[in-house]
């Protein structure tokens, strides 16, 4: 018998939402002989001390805002090492201020496996969470132009990288990602062989994620074309909220005749409707939707999803629009674009100019208008049997015991 527990502390965000469909969808899986847990810090009683690892970041904000943990190694707390030990697999995700790197080393060494999900880099390089356009983590994270030098010592990247180097060089360490682009990283940093790099994607709740049957996926109402933005992402610049905005400015004197729609949902909707109202184009606040299925509702209601984030890896926002038929309008060069190009999903711009994006968006508009969209049997039972979880459970299954 096998006791298996998955960690995240991240339970709010995206991390800690595919965590959770992770957990589900094992736990509807696994047989009587093994066991699965979901501790995330309410479950594990205590957070790492903000004197180990700030819990405000440790970014400079002027290279990127990206999210940044600095980490003094070699703290640990013996009863969460005594608790975690009793597991066989641990399946770590987002666990930032959860469970500290020297923990993570010392449940290595006294056998457990560890399988890490990345949501993002964090656990590849220094301590940055995305790189931005930054690529010293090919030599060691050396002078890293994202901490704040002021609050931390300048060696912090350097040694927490070479901490995590030795963790994934153990034989009990196996990495999964939900997009090829993380894992191929990882491999070109040499932080992970290729037989122990795994891709697995995120899964969707298709009990609340699913095209509405009354809606013909592709087909738009006539002299209308409505696009989606999540204004959560407002407040951070790698979200490239700023850029989306300004293509939409942009985006009706591309398609005349036309009237474009935007529905903003999250916090701050309300003044990011008002900037385009006052533009004279047609917004709608939905503000913050906790509950699934009026976020379902929402997707199904637009004909497409437009993010400009700059970076990024799987989001849960594509994965679960699609599975309500409604396609995307992203950036290249990561995990979107790949999204985007794996499944035919949408469109990807050629860069990361307001007017690149505009005249994206109005592409997917024309080849929607034609019937020429691209959202066909075959790219959904791909996407389906990509994310669904009986399928994730399996291949996860087989890296926790194998």
């Amino acid at each position: 018998m096998a006791r298996i527990a998955i960690l995240t502390s991240a339970t709010g965000g995206g991390a800690g939402i595919a965590a959770k469909r992770v957990f589900n969808a094992i736990q509807a899986t696994l047989g009587p002989e093994h066991s699965i847990e979901l501790i995330d810090m309410q479950s594990l009683g205590e957070a790492v001390f903000a004197d180990v690892a700030s819990h405000s970041g440790g970014s400079n904000k002027l290279f990127s805002d990206t999210h940044y943990t600095v980490e003094y190694p070699g703290y640990v707390r013996s009863f969460i090492v005594s608790f975690l030990r009793g597991f066989d697999v641990l399946n770590i995700h987002w666990c930032s201020y959860l469970i500290t790197l020297t923990e993570i080393q010392l449940l290595i060494e006294l056998g457990v496996k560890v399988v890490f999900t990345c949501h993002d880099f964090c656990y590849l390089f220094g301590g940055c969470h995305y790189p931005h356009t930054c690529t010293r983590w090919l030599t060691g994270c050396l002078n890293c132009p994202q901490l704040d030098v002021e609050r931390f010592p300048s060696y912090s990247p350097t040694h927490n990288l070479r901490i995590k180097q030795q963790i994934f060089a153990s034989p009990n360490v196996r990495l999964t990602a939900p997009s090829a682009h993380l894992v191929n990283v990882a491999r070109q940093a040499s932080i992970v062989a290729d037989s122990k790099s795994y891709v697995i994607r995120n899964p969707v709740d298709t009990d609340s994620f699913h095209i509405n049957t009354n809606r013909t996926a592709g087909l738009l109402e006539p002299g209308k074309f409505k696009v989606l933005l999540i204004a959560d992402s407002s407040h951070e610049r790698r979200k490239g909220f700023s850029i989306a905005l300004e293509a939409l400015n942009q985006l009706p004197r591309l398609i005349a005749d036309t009237e474009l729609e935007v529905a903003f949902v999250g916090h701050g909707s309300q003044e990011s409707a008002d900037s385009l109202e006052r533009n004279g184009i047609k917004a709608y606040a939905h503000g913050h939707l906790k509950d699934p299925s009026e976020i379902a509702q929402v997707y199904r209601s637009v004909d497409a999803v437009l993010s400009a984030s700059l970076e990024d890896n799987w989001p849960n926002i594509l994965v679960e629009a699609y599975a309500c038929g409604t396609l995307a309008i992203v950036g290249p060069g990561h995990g979107c674009s790949e999204f985007a190009m794996r499944y035919g999903s949408g469109t990807v711009s050629d860069s990361y100019l307001p007017i690149d994006f505009a005249k994206a968006a109005a592409s997917l508009f024309n080849a929607m208008s034609q019937g020429h969209c691209n959202y066909q049997t075959t790219d959904l039972a791909k996407f389906s049997d990509d994310h669904s979880g009986h399928q994730i459970a399996k291949r996860f299954l087989e890296v926790y015991l194998t």
